[in-house]
Formats: C-alpha cells, sequence, structure tokens
C-alpha cells in the first residue's frame, strides 16, 4: 500500500527489500501497468463527472435566488441579510460541499493529490467552481430555457422537479412579497401579489416606500421585489427592488 510504502528507507536497497518484503507478506499486491492506467482513467472521468455536477449544482442556486428575486436582500442592510440567510437554499449548498468533498478525495487518488493540503484543496475547488457556476448563470441562459423546457417535458426527472419548483411564491412569514405594480400614488406604490397565477386569489397590497425612493421610480407593470412589515394590507418596506426579466 502507498502507506507502506512511505513509511520505507528511501535508498534503493531498503526500498526493493522493502517491496519485496512487502509482497512476500501479502500486503500489496502484483498489478499490470494497464490496470493502473484504466484505474486513473476511471477516477478522471468520475472526477470530471463530479466537477460537472457541483458546477451545474451551484449553479442552480444562483438561478433560484435570481429568479426568485432574494437577491435583493443583499443590498437591504443587516435586516435583508438576515432574511437572506433564512430563504437561502441551504440542502442544495451542503449538498454542493459534499460533492466537493467526493471530487477530492477522487482527486487524492492522483500523485499530486497528497503534496496539497485537504483546506486548500477544497478552498480553490469551491471558488473556482462557485466562479464558473455564476457565469454560467449570468453570462448564459442555460438555466432560464431549462426551467422553460420542464414545463413542457423538454427536461427529463428528476432535474425537471427542480426547475418546475425553482420559482416558488414569494415567503409572506419571512417578511417577503413579489408583485406587479398596478397603481402609483402620491406616496406609495399598489402591487398585485405574484402567487404564480392570476385568479381571484390575487391579493394587492400598498407599499409605503424606503427612504430614498420615490413613487415616480416605478411604472404600472413593472415587477417588484418587496421586504417589510406587513399590516393589514399595508407593507412599510425596509427594501424594494425592480425585478429583472427572464433572459
Amino acid at each position: 500500500t502507498r502507506k507502506t510504502l512511505r513509511t520505507m528507507e528511501h535508498s534503493p536497497n531498503t526500498i526493493k527489500e522493502g517491496v519485496l518484503k512487502a509482497i512476500t507478506d501479502h500486503k500489496v499486491a502484483m498489478r499490470s501497468s494497464t490496470f493502473f492506467r484504466v484505474e486513473y482513467a476511471l477516477i478522471l472521468f468520475v472526477s470530471f463527472l463530479v466537477l460537472f455536477v457541483t458546477i451545474g449544482l451551484a449553479g442552480f442556486i444562483f438561478f433560484a435566488l435570481r429568479v426568485n428575486g432574494h437577491e435583493a436582500l443583499l443590498s437591504f442592510g443587516p435586516r435583508g441579510i438576515q432574511a437572506f440567510l433564512l430563504v437561502f437554499p441551504w440542502p442544495l449548498f451542503v449538498l454542493d460541499l459534499l460533492l466537493l468533498v467526493i471530487l477530492q478525495a477522487l482527486m487524492r487518488r492522483f500523485a499530486f493529490g497528497y503534496r496539497r493540503p485537504i483546506f486548500l484543496v477544497l478552498t480553490v475547488l469551491f471558488i473556482g467552481g462557485g466562479i464558473s457556476a455564476l457565469l454560467l448563470d449570468r453570462e448564459t441562459s442555460v438555466h432560464d430555457r431549462l426551467m422553460e423546457e420542464s414545463h413542457h417535458g423538454g427536461v427529463p426527472p428528476p432535474f425537471a422537479d427542480f426547475y418546475k419548483n425553482a420559482r416558488g411564491p414569494a415567503p409572506h412569514a419571512q417578511g417577503i412579497y413579489r408583485g406587479v405594480v398596478k397603481e402609483i400614488r402620491t406616496d406609495r406604490i399598489v402591487i398585485l401579489h405574484d402567487d404564480l397565477d392570476v385568479d381571484q386569489d390575487d391579493q394587492g397590497f400598498q407599499v409605503i416606500l424606503p427612504d430614498g425612493q420615490s413613487p415616480s421610480d416605478y411604472s404600472v407593470g413593472d415587477d417588484v421585489y418587496v421586504y417589510g412589515t406587513e399590516q393589514g394590507g399595508l407593507i412599510t418596506a425596509v427594501g424594494v427592488r425592480k425585478l429583472s426579466p427572464a433572459k
């Protein structure tokens, strides 16, 4: 085994004697060079596959935050950041980290993996994968197309379920509202809550804008993301942001 070989002295005779003794004691087995080539090829293939899935999963996290508007919370001050942590898709994030750990373990099968600290390798994989996933979401329309195709049977399960449920109703329990501007008043805007359909249960809210914003900043038909405190259909907003249209 590698552990056995690492404990040997580094002189040629000692290494030779140690290897022969290890084989005699059945601590290591003689294998052909073809075996190691196949092993490394398989590990390399699985590593690229895990890396691909990791980047895709991280990209989906960025995509879900974007289409739900939750990224806006990061610009709403400490309260907004606290709400962002509550709505962040932590299960997907943990799954992505587990995949990175698996990828790092596979990389250790290669010789260079033994000379790199685990934390350093994981950090590089995490940052590199995160940047790649972010660029995939922001610079392309891959995820947007997949979400659209998932509603028409163009995406196989289980991925179709991920994309169908990517954009969910705004979590009112967390003070988050999403809707379409229906009316502009002198001191507020009126939005029609977006619950992913258009029917009689759509609820209207009056929104008192935060300091620094004016009703004239908005137009009828704008999609908006609102975070604040609601009472009796009146939302005192901590932050409001227009949502960008889908790509």
